[in-house]
């Protein structure tokens, strides 16, 4: 397969064989498993949950997990060409000779890729046209939760956290084929046995699918050790997962109520793991991540202690948090991340202009904090701040569009008053509805007020220390569509990518007239999903998919939208009954109170 690599636009996407790569006979594993992501290497392999899985399999030896990532366009060309099919970078076995193809779902716009690996890895691209000859195909990760979209596609899917399920499940597996049973039989005899399985051929909707929830990061499994790729990744570091869920409850984040409730990793854990990381890798940058790692209620000390250790070995680290808090986020805490000296750019995400659209989506900070911090990073050198913010938001109007320019305005005047050399970036992305949150009922707004919205901010914030960019409105556009989708959408999938679309994420890459006409070719109204309100007594097509939060509940936090009220988090405040905890006899693990 590799001979063709310098034909290809960056061939180190396709060569494999990377440093630290687990010793194993590949091809004599009793069950073999195939990871596949659907997007370019340098993106999947900065996925934590995939590198995750990928460790955990690769741990037992009668199991193996291998990797494969859609290839870029150029190179799927040239496999069509040759009339080859796309195969694993551990043993360049085709994906169609697996037992699983296992498939991250972290991205609506990855849907047509996901098409791609199927279909040039030899397997149908529906799974009625599957037999015992290919493998089971499963579908995992956040858009489980929205499984319907993608489900004439997939075999099963595994809803919540995958590590312990999943290995329960090829367990299951093996033994079924230990004695004597055929694979397509297996599928109708796990989905019933497993909770958090789903066979859409076996159960369509009938099966309230539960989902998987992992109670204690520190009894769960973390790799000791990762791959070091030939080639920049994204994400070009090692990464250790702080905490789990956030129940800080902003009502339009999908993420906050599906993977709750919080479960911290302790101190001693978090360093034990870094240390690891970084030994077996050579890396020297170190990523705490979470939802919301400045949350971790002992993340000073873990700055502090992990900056400790590894002078004491030698090691010169640079440490970082990818999502910061206004309210939460100390200025002795971003002296402690950067305490070599260096003065990076910090990003913060007020997401509303207004205190009053902040209360509608429980964005709880205020202009106080967002202006005190402020003042205090620039009194300390910072020269530069990232600001996101989201357009369209529910009950936005002209007042909260106009009170986003003028807080801008204010933060660069003030930052300019105690730092000369201070400037501001200002992201602007489209509210997108997601399902399983408060905002599920809204519509997203018209993409022409959007983008008029959009260019009255980029319009009023001109100026050389000032820069706006906004996402592609029609691209998330498409993303509510798919966000809130059924599976008659999985026909206009397959009909844009027959026409070619690919990699539609990517701003360069996306057509919307192939989406257009694959909608209208199809018969399906895109503005039925993406822009309508949707009633509360209304079915929804993931309402069989259970978060373990209650509908109840998500309809009392849209009330309490509706009327400019603000919920507390449940970590520091009173149980708001979200019904997670009560459901699934699970708890917010703390490791403050450890």
């Amino acid at each position: 397969m590799r001979d063709w690599l310098s034909l290809v636009s960056r061939p180190s996407r396709y060569i494999g064989r990377e440093w630290n790569i687990p010793a194993k006979e590949w091809k004599r594993s009793e069950v073999r498993v195939c990871l596949a992501y659907p997007d370019t290497y340098e993106i999947g392999m900065s996925y934590l949950g995939y590198k995750i899985l990928y460790w955990l399999l690769n741990g037992f030896e009668w199991l193996s997990a291998e990797r494969a990532f859609t290839p870029w366009i150029d190179a799927e060309m040239l496999l069509r060409s040759r009339g080859e099919f796309l195969r694993s970078l551990e043993s360049s076995t085709p994906l169609k000779d697996f037992d699983f193809l296992g498939v991250t779902l972290q991205y609506e716009m990855n849907a047509t890729n996901i098409l791609t690996l199927l279909d040039l890895g030899g397997i149908p691209i529906r799974a009625e046209d599957r037999d015992d000859d290919h493998p089971i195909v499963i579908g995992g990760g956040p858009g489980a939760f929205t499984a319907q979209v993608y489900a004439p596609f997939f075999d099963c899917f595994l809803l919540g956290d995958g590590e312990e399920a999943f290995l329960e499940l090829l367990r299951a597996y093996r033994d079924w084929r230990r004695a004597g049973g055929k694979r397509r039989d297996f599928l109708a005899e796990a989905g019933d046995h497993f909770p958090w399985l789903w066979v859409p051929l076996a159960h369509g909707r009938s099966k309230l699918v539960r989902r998987s929830i992992i109670p204690s990061l520190d009894e769960g499994f973390y790799p000791k050790v990762d791959l070091v790729p030939w080639t920049e990744i994204v994400h070009d570091r090692v990464s250790v997962e702080v905490f789990r869920g956030c129940t800080r409850g902003c009502r339009f984040c999908q993420a906050g109520m599906v993977y709750r409730p919080v479960r911290e990793r302790s101190l001693d854990k978090v360093v034990e793991i870094a240390k690891n990381l970084v030994l077996s890798t050579g890396y020297e940058e170190l990523s705490l991540t979470s939802l919301a790692s400045c949350d971790y209620s002992m993340i000073k000390e873990a700055l502090i202690s992990l900056r400790s250790e590894f002078q004491r070995l030698g090691l010169r680290l640079s440490l970082s948090l990818p999502s910061l808090r206004m309210d939460t986020f100390s200025i002795d805490l971003a002296e402690e991340i950067m305490s070599d000296g260096r003065k990076t750019t910090l990003t913060f995400a007020p997401e509303a202009g207004t205190q009053r659209l902040r209360d509608v989506i429980n964005k709880n900070i205020t202009d106080d904090d967002i202006f005190k911090t402020v003042e205090e990073l620039a009194k300390r050198g910072w020269n530069r701040v990232k600001l996101y913010f989201m357009v369209g938001l529910p009950t936005e109007g002209d007042e909260d569009i106009s009170g986003l320019v003028s807080l801008v305005k204010g933060i660069h005047r003030l930052g300019k008053r105690f730092n000369r050399r201070f400037s501001l970036s200002v992201s602007l992305a489209s509210f997108v509805p997601k399902a399983h949150t408060p905002f599920q009922w809204e519509g997203q707004l018209p993409q022409d007020v959007l983008r008029e919205r959009m260019r009255f901010i980029k319009s009023s914030l001109k100026g050389k220390d000032i820069e706006v960019h906004y996402h592609d409105v029609d691209l998330s556009f498409l993303e509510a569509v798919f966000a809130r989708g059924d599976h008659n959408l999985a026909s206009v999938i397959e009909r844009a990518w027959r026409k070619g679309a690919r990699f539609d994420g990517w701003d360069e890459q996306l057509n919307m007239r192939t989406w257009i006409s694959a909608f209208s070719e199809e018969g399906i109204d895109p503005y039925y999903y993406a822009q309508r309100k949707i009633s509360y007594d209304e079915k929804l097509p993931w309402d069989f998919l259970d978060s373990g939060v209650d509908k109840d509940f998500l309809i009392l936090e849209h009330r309490s939208a509706l009327l400019g009220r603000a919920s507390g988090d449940c970590r520091w405040d009173s149980c708001l009954r979200c019904g997670v905890c009560q459901k699934y006899s699970v708890r917010n693990e703390i490791a403050s109170r450890v």
